[in-house]
């Protein structure tokens, strides 16, 4: 019985083992990939000429998405793009506001690769239509639901 009991003691120990040495990989690849994302992110302000106090990783993840001041969420992805080919700040900017319209009305989004390319996009104007003509079906909208609410039978439309 006593062999049994401190071959399991041994085996256990090897197993403790292997866990520290498997945490300890772990521990040193997360500390590569996140001086590694943060590389990518000072190439990005050097290029940009930004200041990266004003930005920070959303709860702290490194590599997941930065946000410079109130306005500019980068996911690492977007980021290294930026950096490879050389994506000037405006056309980034232009590229979120476009995605702000798409979402709104649910067209498609594309990502910066895309953009950066010339995918087709919708122009402007015509999201400054579809937001006038949005307005105008809530207000139509809330006009029926006054005339039901008062009682009214008769519909003007």
């Amino acid at each position: 019985m006593t062999i049994e009991y401190e071959d399991l003691l041994d085996d256990m120990k090897e197993a403790e083992k292997k866990q520290q040495e498997q945490r300890a990989v772990v521990r040193h690849l997360q500390e590569q990939y996140d001086r590694a994302c943060n590389a990518w992110l000072a190439e990005l302000c050097n290029q940009w000429d930004l200041d990266p106090r004003y930005g920070y990783w959303v709860a702290d993840e490194v590599g997941g998405t930065w946000i410079y001041g109130d306005d500019m969420p980068l996911g690492m992805d977007e980021i290294i793009y930026i950096v490879r080919e050389n994506v000037p700040e405006q056309e980034a900017r232009e590229w979120l506001d476009y995605c702000l319209d798409a979402h709104e009305f649910n067209m498609t989004v594309p990502n910066i690769r895309a953009w950066h390319q010339g995918c087709p996009r919708t122009p402007k104007a015509t999201f400054d239509r579809l937001r006038q003509m949005k307005q105008d079906l809530d207000r139509a909208v809330d006009e029926e639901k006054r005339r039901m609410a008062g009682g009214e039978q008769e519909n003007p439309y």
